[in-house]
């Protein structure tokens, strides 16, 4: 089967306008919907007003003078438009020229200066003193500058924006009063409800209302968590962990929200559930059916995005906030028993940190499918009690191309070792202090015991013998340092996954076969065999197949192997000589062997190269600047033996890893398409990879 890129312009132009169920849903109608909305909020930019409304607008998230300017800002600014655009320079001046703002513009306005150069250093403190001095001591906000009498009287929805920004500029480096963040706890464990929700002003519990109130606590919660008395902590945990029960229980994307537009409104849930690691409420897709909620509400036509420009800056916040990439996933027993320690999110934040780019994780379960766990470059344990009474699902799972992250202090980690040493028989395990890709890749790590089971080829497990509550991404600590290296080299430096984004490989399975020989030809075979790839010894093949026989060490070519490949290739079949994870010397004595036996040349295929071209290699060749050898062809009768300069059966994972030296996933699907085509199906399909 020909290799077919559906083209994104051609999916997008029939993805949106019609209804589309949650399930359906690609990372092209998400590609789509953001490019949509933005074109939409850049023409509706006036150089005189912004994105104000007229006079007599009464929505209050508008009304207040800057409101909808700061929100599409926000969301712009989300959607990757720079702040050196001529549209959010000059939106930007504008509001700066609001006097008075009132406490959600405020909000919006810290917000705003937080993604932007230290340049804007002195508008942030400004919008920052207003908020905490317009703070009342009960932890609210008034929506102009009065402050409200009593925390009962003061607005969740207002709170959650106040809560939020203050928060984001703690993030960002402001020294901001301990005593907002308390207040605002102090409130809202008083004002929550016994079943672990909140109100407006003491009515029947809102899903709007017990939003803000959760991501105001999560947010006082990672300020405040270390400052807590043990009573206070228990307090807190208690009243966290009903919230998230409340939400989980009554999840519901069509539920009345308690009379906030519903694109705020999921704005506010995807924070919450990004907070908590959580892919799904109450056991939906809380991104997808939020999807299917905005291009409902806004594309019903493939020509016109309709909805007022508040709802469309929203929108597009949900669009893109909803869909970072995840930097790990976290293995636990229940989804939505929520972590005190905080040490996934502590992780995505210290990667985040390192490599500037906003990173989530998420929460798995032994109940989930394999594939969920492969979302992100590692997998987290922490807890031996989440580890699966049967092992054969973290099999799988490192089959796959997974690593797992053992995280423990002394006594876990005995159990955390034996466990490994299950799952990895046949690995080598090593314990060092100083020798490991974990302690230098990116910054050095000294003093970190770091223990690892590799199977030749790549790491599958690596073990950590530290207490993670010593875990603190507040600080450089040698600990963060080792942990963050671990995160960046599992995703190969920048492999990082969006949501909904997903690679497909068919290869032919009836002309590539995978040949078995005495040598380790079968190690990482699974890139080849989840595809269908048969094994089958040399002498079995068929003519115009294509043989892929690998190896690692140079004790792996005998005699009896050089002169299978001989006469195999002789009767017209490709051999393709690959060296399994790119190492050992196992290809190069293959070409030496069978140089000399045929005494001929070997020659540059630029056929091959020119057909593969662009040529993309793993990340670890690329950070060691070590180029993959272009591939040489020598014929053999009517066939051909090709030497190949990387690995390509683990790039067929699609999953990343360090270590690994070789060509990528698209680079390798190509050379299997033209090799196959070379052997003589050049009329029929044989590769496909459809990327969504």
């Amino acid at each position: 089967m020909y290799m077919q890129l559906l083209s994104a312009a051609c999916i997008a132009a029939c993805a949106i306008g019609s209804p589309i169920k949650p399930n359906g849903i690609t990372k092209t109608d998400v590609d789509h919907a953001i490019q949509r909305i933005k074109i939409e909020l850049l023409e509706r930019f006036d150089q005189q007003k912004g994105w104000e409304p007229e006079a007599n607008h009464t929505n209050w998230l508008s009304k207040g003078l800057g409101g909808s300017t700061a929100v599409a800002t926000l969301a712009l600014l989300s959607a990757n438009e720079s702040q050196h655009s001529q549209v959010l320079n000059l939106a930007l001046k504008q509001l700066e020229g609001v006097k008075g703002p009132s406490t959600y513009v405020c909000s919006l306005k810290t917000m705003i200066y937080c993604r932007l150069s230290p340049h804007y250093d002195k508008q942030l403190k400004r919008v920052v003193r207003r908020l905490v001095e317009t703070m009342n001591k009960t932890g609210g906000w008034g929506y102009n500058t009065a402050p409200p009498i009593s925390g009962d009287d003061a607005s969740p929805i207002i709170r959650q924006f106040a809560s939020i920004a203050l928060l984001e500029a703690h993030q960002n480096g402001m020294r901001i009063p301990r005593e907002c963040f308390g207040a605002i706890a102090q409130v809202l464990v008083e004002t929550q409800h016994s079943n672990g929700g909140w109100s407006h002003s003491q009515e029947e519990t809102a899903p709007n209302a017990t939003v803000a109130g959760f991501n105001c606590l999560l947010g006082a919660d990672e300020v405040l968590g270390n400052k807590f008395t043990p009573r206070q902590h228990q307090i807190m945990q208690q009243s966290l962990q009903q919230a998230l029960s409340w939400l989980n229980k009554n999840y519901s994307p069509k539920k009345n929200t308690g009379g906030t537009a519903m694109m705020s409104y999921l704005c506010g849930l995807e924070r919450a559930a990004l907070c908590c690691g959580l892919d799904q409420l109450h056991g939906r897709d809380w991104y997808r059916e939020g999807v299917a909620a905005v291009l409902k509400a806004h594309f019903e036509s493939k020509k016109k995005v309709k909805g007022s420009t508040v709802n469309l800056s929203f929108a597009l916040l949900f669009l893109t906030e909803g869909r970072v990439p995840l930097a790990l996933v976290e293995l636990r027993t229940n989804k939505t028993e929520m972590d005190p320690n905080r040490l996934s999110r502590k992780i995505a934040a210290s990667v985040s940190n390192q490599i500037e780019q906003t990173l989530s994780w998420r929460v798995v379960t032994e109940d989930d499918n394999v594939d969920r766990w492969l979302q992100a470059p590692l997998l987290l344990v922490q807890n031996q009690h989440a580890l699966p009474e049967s092992l054969e699902v973290m099999r799988e799972y490192l089959d796959l191309g997974g690593l797992v992250l053992f995280f423990g202090d002394n006594k876990n980690a005995q159990t955390f070792s034996k466990v490994a040493s299950r799952l990895c028989p046949e690995s080598t395990h090593s314990s060092t202090r100083k020798k490991h890709w974990a302690l230098n890749l990116i910054q050095n790590a000294k003093g970190i015991q770091i223990e690892s089971w590799n199977d030749g080829v790549r790491d599958r497990i690596i073990l950590v013998r530290t207490d993670p509550h010593k875990y603190n991404s507040k600080k450089q600590t040698q600990l963060t340092k080792a942990i963050v290296n671990i995160c960046c080299g599992a995703a190969e430096l920048s492999k990082w996954k969006t949501r909904l984004s997903t690679q497909q490989i068919e290869l032919d399975r009836d002309t590539i076969v995978l040949a078995s020989h005495a040598g380790r030809w079968n190690i990482e075979k699974l890139g080849l065999s989840q595809h269908g790839i048969p094994e089958k010894p040399l002498d079995q093949l068929s003519l115009s197949q294509v043989a892929i026989v690998g190896g690692i060490d140079s004790s792996e070519v005998t005699n009896k192997l050089v002169e299978d490949v001989i006469s195999t290739a002789k009767r017209g079949v490709v051999i393709i000589i690959e060296p399994i994870g790119g190492l050992g010397d196992f290809a190069s004595m293959m070409r030496t062997k069978v140089g000399n036996k045929l005494s001929a040349l070997f020659e540059q295929d630029s056929e091959l190269v020119k057909q593969i071209n662009p040529i993309v290699s793993r990340g670890w060749s690329q950070y060691n600047n070590s180029r993959v050898a272009s591939p040489l062809v020598i014929s053999v009768g009517t066939g051909q033996i090709i030497f190949l300069g990387g690995d390509i059966r683990n790039s067929l994972l699609n999953q990343p890893s360090w270590g690994v030296h070789g060509y990528d996933t698209q680079t390798s699907v190509s050379l299997l398409r033209a090799l196959t085509e070379r052997a003589g199906r050049i009329n029929s399909p044989t590769v496909s990879l459809l990327v969504q």
